[in-house]
């Protein structure tokens, strides 16, 4: 096999050959438009990883919506980021953390 191509192995163990740098987003829409409109996550060999990383080796992946337990905790970190940012611009002296009590 080539070695601009890869391997991805799906969680219900099919595999399917990608072109190497390919991202969780390419395959979502490969898979289905619908999927990439509803994936926020991915995970790569195990480790949850941004849609838009490329992947350059063999790997099992998943992709994650809103449904998942994956999905909402990266929605809620990133809205508790948002939300500390608009409170920094609200209130510059504004300090987050335990340590800063």
């Amino acid at each position: 096999m080539s070695n601009q191509v890869i391997n991805i192995q799906f969680p219900d163990g099919k595999q399917q050959v990608f072109s190497k740098g390919v991202t969780l987003t390419d395959i979502a829409q490969a898979i289905s438009p619908a999927l990439r409109k509803k994936a926020i996550v991915g995970s790569v060999n195990g480790t949850i990883i941004d849609l838009t990383r490329p992947i350059v080796e063999d790997s099992q992946i998943s992709l994650y919506d809103a449904s998942t337990k994956e999905g909402i905790q990266v929605i809620r970190h990133s809205t508790a980021h948002l939300l500390a940012q608009a409170i920094k611009r609200l209130y510059p002296d504004a300090q987050f953390g335990s340590d800063q009590l």
